[in-house]
């Protein structure tokens, strides 16, 4: 039996959401069945050691494509960087003849001619307009992650507009098919869940790969993410602030970086909190830290499913969550997680509570890991291969 060829599309492989979905995909895929390219458009990336040796990856970074559109066209003539310069024509072109015009960036790549079972785009914006138009398949799927329409007006058009030229659009969580149903009513259809998967024992062993040394006389408690507005982790700085006055015994780790990180720092510092909050930056493996926690404590305001939460969970931690539409479908609180409201004083408590009944703290960890066991790889792996990868009969 011929393998199928599928051509995966995404930006980068940093550390991230959306990059630790992919690559939990690739990793357990069926080589045996599936020839597979991976198309990169931004960089390598954290991830990419983690990406099997039977995946093809092709590098064509877009990066210097941007700009003010004269400067990047005479830029890259200069240079001899034909690929950008004709790249950034096709884009000007497609402003103003539309997508469709993108078809001819196929005679760019090395690939384009190729014919491909299956092109996948594994995020809104170019990946997703590369698998609509670009390349040469007969099933053209889009994959949705975000818990937010962070979208609009002209890029949201294109969005559109790209998604009704797909079989199917995936979103990760029973929520965001509401939300992308409601954005784009056009493309309802085409909406398929399939959750992330969660690799249980892989992160276990990573979480025991690296040791971390975390102060054994307190209450231990960590936060990952990045640093942005949405993910909301300058409320744990609020909410460590408040811990302090009631005397409760406790140092915070917080995991990650973004464009927050610096007033994130200073807001420490103003609180006199370095003593009890330590910052710990990127991490491609924040396990060691979530399994020697008491407790992590997930702030973020928008989560299309709350994998780190799940990860936590499968780490024997117990999680404690700010409301989102992701997290809701798998918490039940108060039975394998704490839900909470974006307020101090309900974090302080649920944090304390946690703290002070040892016994419920057992049971809500003993649930939550049976409450892992739904999103297996196996599991995962065969929805996406019963939707995804049945057999089409033409090439487009």
């Amino acid at each position: 039996m011929d393998k199928k060829k599928l051509l995966f599309i995404n930006g980068h492989l940093n550390a991230g959401g959306v990059e630790r979905s992919l690559v939990d995909v690739l990793r357990h895929l069926d080589y045996g069945k599936y020839e597979v390219d991976l198309l990169l458009l931004e960089g390598y990336g954290d991830y990419l050691p983690e990406i099997p040796s039977d995946v093809n990856v092709l590098m064509y970074p877009l990066n210097e494509a941007s700009g003010p559109l004269l400067p990047t066209l005479l830029r890259n003539l200069f240079h001899g960087r034909f690929f950008l310069f004709f790249y950034r024509l096709l884009m000007l072109g497609s402003r103003c003849m539309g997508n469709r015009i993108m078809r001819y960036a196929r005679l760019l790549f090395s690939n384009g001619n190729t014919e491909y079972y299956a092109v996948i785009g594994y995020r809104p914006g170019g990946p997703t307009i590369m698998a609509a138009y670009t390349f040469r398949a007969c099933r053209r799927v889009a994959w949705w992650h975000h818990g937010e329409i962070n979208v609009h007006g002209e890029h949201k058009n294109k969005l559109q507009d790209a998604y009704f030229c797909m079989d199917i659009v995936v979103v990760v969580s029973d929520s965001c098919a509401k939300m992308l149903k409601v954005a784009f009513p056009l493309i309802a259809s085409k909406v398929v869940v399939i959750p992330n998967m969660l690799c249980i024992e892989e992160i276990r062993q990573k979480a025991l790969a690296e040791k971390v040394s975390l102060l054994s006389s307190t209450f231990n408690i960590v936060s990952v993410g990045r640093m942005s507005p949405e993910k909301n982790m300058a409320f744990c700085v609020d909410v460590a602030k408040r811990l302090k006055t009631t005397g409760f015994n406790f140092h915070w780790y917080v995991v990650g970086d973004g464009e927050e990180m610096e007033q994130i720092r200073d807001k420490i510092e103003a609180a006199q909190l370095s003593s009890c909050m330590t910052l710990a930056g990127k991490l491609s493996n924040p396990y060691p830290y979530i399994q020697s926690s008491d407790l992590l404590f997930h702030p973020s305001l928008v989560e299309s499913q709350g994998i780190t939460v799940l990860e936590a969970m499968a780490l024997g931690t117990l999680v404690v969550v700010v409301e989102s539409a992701g997290p809701k479908e798998f918490i039940r609180n108060g039975e394998n997680g704490v839900l909470i409201v974006p307020d101090v004083e309900a974090a302080i408590s649920a944090v304390i509570g946690g703290a002070a009944d040892v016994y419920k703290r057992e049971c809500l960890v003993e649930e939550a890991l049976r409450t892992t066991n739904t999103y297996v790889p196996e599991k995962i792996i065969r929805q996406i291969g019963q939707l995804l990868f049945e057999e089409c009969p033409t090439l487009d």
